[in-house]
C-alpha cells in the first residue's frame, strides 16, 4: 500500500496499469491494501495512482511483490 500521510480526508486508490493481478490477488481501492494468496511464482509490479479527495491532488506510485514458491 502506498505510504500516504498528510491532508484530513480520504483518499482513492486505482491501479494504473493495465496488467491483470495475478490469481488470488485482489486490490481494494476503497484502502489501497493488496489481500490474497499468489500461487504462482513471480515478480509482479503495478502503477497505483493516489487521489486526495479534498483538493484532487493525484500521484503514482508502484507497488512490487515478488513471490517465491
Amino acid at each position: 500500500m502506498p505510504d500516504v500521510s498528510g491532508g484530513s480526508g480520504r483518499y482513492e486508490y486505482a491501479l494504473a496499469t493495465a496488467a491483470p493481478l495475478p490469481a488470488g490477488l485482489v486490490f481494494d481501492s476503497a484502502t489501497g491494501i493488496f489481500s490474497g494468496r499468489v500461487q504462482i511464482a513471480g515478480d509482479f509490479s503495478w502503477s497505483i495512482l493516489v487521489r486526495y479527495v479534498a483538493t484532487g491532488a493525484m500521484t503514482t506510485t508502484v507497488a512490487r511483490i515478488i513471490v517465491v514458491t
